[in-house]
């Protein structure tokens, strides 16, 4: 059974996120240490024809940097992550701003090809 685990698993990312193609950049946060930074994100990229970038720093501020250098579409990470991205969204965001100036904001922090993501905890 352990000859046919890698074949389980490359039907799992193909199940679990079937709409990702050859043009996805992921941005990758999670060590290779870590599974979901080595099967999902790695090997994954490698599945999908993707792009795999990986961050090399685990500090916000170098992840942070990135996403507007980068523009992924996909980013895999922990919540606290998602919370700092959250924060710098808010910190741009004024009660008085429209949808669109919000969504400019957005775009602003994470680029403009992001369009999921994963939590990983």
């Amino acid at each position: 059974m352990a000859l046919f685990s890698p074949f389980f698993k490359t039907l799992g990312r193909a199940a679990a996120v079937p709409d990702i193609g050859d043009k996805e950049v992921m941005l990758c946060f999670l060590p290779l240490f870590h599974t979901f930074g080595r099967f999902l994100e790695m090997l994954g990229s490698m599945y999908w024809y993707g792009t795999y970038v990986f961050a090399g720093n685990t500090a916000a501020e170098t992840l942070l940097s990135l996403f507007p250098k980068v523009n992924p579409s996909v980013f895999i990470s922990i919540p606290l992550r998602w919370m700092q991205l959250y924060e710098n969204i808010m910190a741009l965001v004024k009660p008085t701003d429209s949808t669109d100036e919000i969504k400019l904001k957005i775009r602003q922090v994470v680029g403009q090809r992001l369009r999921w993501g994963l939590s990983a905890a």
